[in-house]
């Protein structure tokens, strides 16, 4: 018979809760990603179909809904973009250093994307500024025309009172927009987490996986030196 006290329990890797949790919020900022374009597609979708609504039973008043839907969709979008943005920072700073295996987030946070990343983050002002201002422009375009086929079904100051309010949230769209394509969320966050001020109480308190993590995060590497033609593209987030 085997002696019980000679078998040697099976001691867990130290990353093994570091991999339950990478793999936790990894399926979490896939929901976010897949939330953040949904936005966009149901945008377009409604979108489409009040205009061709608007354009088959000649309702003018229909050409203005998707101005007004465009604040929603755009602050949708924003909100599911900083989750995924935030996850993915976490995952860089907090778990990739202890888990050298894994450097994705990490090693895309330092390349530079050029062209690609300013067309990423401008495509969500372009196609929620872009509907609004057309179906704006055509709603007016109509009304100017004055041709008896479309139907009116408001007074003239209730007509007033929609165009302003039209107005409103298409400006506030746009100043939105542009507000979230000169946002780096990854930056922000990075200050927060800078190690200077996680360590206050003493650098006993956070890994040294960590602080390597850390300062890998926030100082330039040899990538960030090269010419953008040399580096590698990946996705974004």
């Amino acid at each position: 018979m085997v002696d019980p006290s000679t078998l040697q329990t099976p001691q867990a890797s130290p990353n093994t809760g570091r991999l339950e949790e990478y793999k936790a919020l990894r399926d979490e900022l896939l929901l976010q990603m897949r939330a953040r374009d949904q936005a966009v597609d149901v945008f377009l979708v409604v979108s489409g179909t009040l205009v061709g609504l608007a354009i088959q039973q000649h309702r003018s008043d229909f050409l203005l809904i998707p101005v007004i839907l465009s604040l929603p969709f755009l602050l949708r979008h924003t909100q599911k973009h900083f989750h995924a943005t935030k996850i993915a920072t976490y995952i860089s700073v907090f778990i990739e250093p202890e888990c050298p295996a894994m450097r994705w987030e990490a090693s895309r946070g330092q390349v530079t994307y050029g062209i690609y990343a300013r067309f990423f983050k401008a495509y969500p002002l372009m196609i929620f500024v872009g509907v609004a201002i057309i179906s704006l422009v055509a709603f007016i375009a109509v009304l100017i025309s004055g041709d008896p086929s479309w139907s009116m079904y408001i007074s003239n100051y209730g007509l007033m009172t929609a165009v302003c309010l039209a107005l409103i949230v298409l400006t506030v769209t746009l100043l939105l927009g542009i507000r979230f394509y000169t946002w780096d969320i990854r930056a922000d966050m990075l200050k927060n987490w800078k190690p200077e001020t996680r360590l206050e109480t003493g650098p006993s308190d956070t890994p040294p996986g960590l602080q390597v993590g850390l300062h890998a995060a926030l100082e330039p590497s040899e990538v960030d030196q090269q010419p953008v033609a040399t580096r590698l593209p990946n996705d974004n987030h």
